[in-house]
């Protein structure tokens, strides 16, 4: 991947996580970006607000599809599973270009 495209897509990723948190703040959830570096698999994290006991959301967030490769699903899950957090993963769609969310569950691969 040459340098200009890298940077791109980290744009268009920076643009998508941003767009994320403020569409769980509209939600009611208190959210915020994880700035990466290191292999980090979690992009937004969000916890519902108002709650005695709040559900806090890891979430992945990819450009254009929920898909998520064997690796990385399972770093992502375990991460999840090691923090109590809901496991949900966000996209923007190609056709509607809104964002879409899928909550994740068990470690099968789509």
């Amino acid at each position: 991947m040459s340098g200009a495209v890298k940077i791109h897509g980290q744009r268009k990723g920076a643009r998508i996580e941003r767009a994320v948190v403020v569409d769980q703040e509209r939600l009611g959830r208190v959210a915020f970006r994880i700035r990466q570096g290191g292999g980090e698999p979690v992009d937004v994290v969000a916890i519902d607000g108002g709650l005695t006991f709040p559900e806090p959301y890891f979430i992945q967030v990819k450009a254009s599809s929920s898909y998520l490769v064997p690796a990385e699903r399972e770093a992502f899950m375990l991460r999840c599973k090691a923090a109590g957090a809901v496991p949900m993963v966000a996209w923007k769609s190609k056709t509607s270009r809104k964002l879409e969310y899928k909550v994740l569950t068990g470690m099968e691969v789509e």
